[in-house]
């Protein structure tokens, strides 16, 4: 695989979120207990995450006259 692909697909595993960190799905079914740090860890990479990506399109659109 070339550099520049390798690149672009370690940026995109970056910048795409991790979705799986969000799945309790054995624990529901399950009956397990869900630890609460796991939880927070949860809310805080989607609060990260959302902040980022609303900062990023404020930063955009702050720059484009819209109508």
């Amino acid at each position: 695989m070339p550099a520049l692909a390798k690149l672009l697909v370690k940026a995109f595993y970056y910048v795409i979120p991790n979705f799986s960190a969000f799945d309790f799905k054995l624990a529901a079914i399950y009956g397990l207990p869900v630890a609460p740090s796991s939880v927070f860890m949860v809310l805080g990479y989607f609060t990260v995450y959302a902040s980022l990506i609303l900062g990023f399109t404020v930063i955009i659109f702050s720059r484009r006259e819209l109508q």
